[in-house]
């Protein structure tokens, strides 16, 4: 009987009845007391009628919904998150460092994101680079074959006019 109870006081089970009862309600908040000893008030779901603003809630009203994964949640006012309510806080400091690992994740992501465009714009410049020194070499192999032709010319007219 124990085990239905606390099926029961699942926050999915919690929306279920309260959409059963009250068909014009417009959303939830979500309620936690972690001290008190009654699990139900670690997460009631409390039901909004008028579309109420969600961002100005008094202390221990909470508009984000707490993960269906958690058998016994609690807000945790230090990680800003919904948490499984231990004894040793354990739970907490893994959300709080999940949270950690997300941010720096994320920040790793857009670390990257730059290198690979700098990489890109490296390696865009070392291929202009590279037909610019293409295009001079040619030049110069032109103008080496001129001024070779030219000499030659040149020498030409001079032989001719010493034979003269």
């Amino acid at each position: 009987m124990a085990e239905k109870n606390e099926t029961s006081l699942s926050v999915a089970d919690q929306e279920k009845v309260l959409k059963e009862h009250f068909p014009t309600l417009t959303g939830f908040i979500y309620y936690s007391d972690p001290d008190t000893v009654e699990k139900i008030w670690h997460h009631k779901v409390v039901p909004t009628f008028n579309h109420e603003e969600k961002e100005l809630l008094p202390y221990m009203l909470h508009a984000k919904r707490p993960s269906d994964d958690l058998k016994d949640g609690i807000w945790s006012v230090s990680s800003q998150d919904w948490v499984e309510n231990s004894k040793d806080g354990q739970a907490e400091l893994i959300a709080k460092q999940n949270k950690q690992i997300q941010s720096l994740t994320a920040n790793n992501q857009e670390k990257q994101e730059q290198i690979d465009k700098l990489q890109e714009s490296i390696s865009q410049s070392s291929q202009t680079t590279s037909q610019l020194a293409q295009q001079f070499n040619l030049f110069g192999t032109q103008v080496t074959q001129s001024l070779t032709k030219v000499t030659e010319a040149v020498n030409k007219l001079t032989e001719k006019e010493g034979d003269k």
